[in-house]
């Protein structure tokens, strides 16, 4: 197929919203973009292809593949480029951008269970993280290593029924935070503390990490189903 070939926009059932002006955020489900799963493999460059069948899951090859076509598809859209065209690099902690244009959108994906989200912002760093809620999340001693104090205490003095949920929301936050910074897990978790704000938003109690961040972090919950904890986090210029 060649690269000017592009999935028509009204074969996805994906949903986006505008968080703040200049910050969209994708939402793809699974189960209405498995039918798609051949043209949208059309549009990745062959490295991205290479890792895709590396995956020993069925459904881990399919999230990627869905994740990074719709990502060029929208990125190619918005920069009048053919998807298969876009180049991409890494920074050293592995974050990827896109290569050799002037001020291009800033973007970060995730996938997990039935859903891939896609953040794409104009001006400011960006991260965003999914996470499928499984039943053994509730054993919260199982994960006191990626948990601040302020968090462990949260958590343990919630009813157990509660927990696999809580610490699943808790959980997206610190990860959406730190892939906004583009460090990944080079960041120590349990020094970063992530609290529900006297509105009930998020917000970044403390980051300890003796390498500083600059500005403001805003975090934004995301409701998918009640299956699944998201979460997007920017810089918030404002």
């Amino acid at each position: 197929m060649s690269d000017r070939r592009a999935v028509r926009p009204g074969h996805t059932a994906t949903s986006r919203e505008s968080v703040r002006a200049g910050l969209t955020l994708l939402r793809l489900h699974m189960p209405d973009e498995e039918p798609h799963l051949d043209d949208l493999w059309d549009l990745l460059s062959m490295e991205e292809r290479d890792r895709a069948r590396r995956f020993v899951r069925r459904d881990d090859a399919a999230r990627y593949v869905v994740g990074h076509a719709r990502l060029r598809q929208w990125l190619g859209g918005r920069l009048h480029i053919a998807p298969r065209c876009l180049r991409f690099i890494e920074n050293k902690h592995g974050k990827p951008m896109l290569d050799a244009l002037p001020s291009p959108p800033l973007f970060n994906l995730s996938h997990s269970g039935d859903w891939v989200l896609i953040a794409i912002d104009e001006n400011n760093a960006v991260g965003v993280d999914v996470e499928a809620i499984r039943p053994n999340m509730a054993e919260i001693d199982d994960f006191r290593g990626v948990l601040a104090p302020e968090e462990q205490d949260w958590l343990d003095r919630l009813p157990a029924d509660e927990r696999a949920q809580a610490f699943a929301r808790t959980w997206v936050r610190k990860e959406a935070y730190i892939k906004a910074i583009g460090e990944g897990m080079n960041r120590d978790l349990k020094l970063i503390a992530i609290v529900d704000g006297s509105d009930r938003n998020p917000a970044l109690l403390y980051d300890r990490n003796p390498t500083p961040t600059h500005g403001a972090w805003r975090l934004v919950d995301v409701r998918v189903d009640g299956s699944h904890a998201a979460c997007v986090a920017h810089h918030d210029d404002v």
